[in-house]
């Protein structure tokens, strides 16, 4: 069964809670971390249309850890190696968590190069 990924700003309202999501007239419940579980091959079709607000993770069985989200600055710094594991969708989230600007239509090797420039120049 894949996993999918409800994609929130940090500033939006339902980021961080759990909840549910209509997806036509299926209701699908998303937890705090954004994740739910869809089965239903209409629903994953319904979903994969809308690619900027939900992302298809990983199969259960499948499913890898994320690293966390990146420490406020001087705390802790992201790696290549740890941004390379994320997905575009992630990347582009944490580039819009650091305040980049522009970054929707980059791609993941720039996006990579973008966020750890952002951390170099960060008090």
């Amino acid at each position: 069964m894949p996993r999918i990924q409800r994609i929130l700003p940090p500033f939006h309202a339902a980021y961080g809670v759990a909840g549910t999501h209509m997806i036509g007239e299926t209701a699908v419940h998303f937890d705090a971390d954004g994740l739910a579980e869809v089965d239903d091959p209409a629903v994953l079709e319904a979903m994969q249309q809308f690619p900027a607000a939900f992302s298809v993770v990983a199969p259960v069985e499948a499913a890898r850890e994320v690293p966390p989200s990146p420490a406020p600055a001087g705390a802790g710094q992201w790696s290549a190696e740890d941004l390379d594991m994320l997905t575009v969708a992630e990347l582009q989230d944490l580039a819009q968590a650091a305040g980049l600007m522009g970054t929707r239509s980059l791609r993941k090797p720039e996006l990579i190069e973008a966020i750890l420039a952002a951390q170099r120049a960060a008090p």
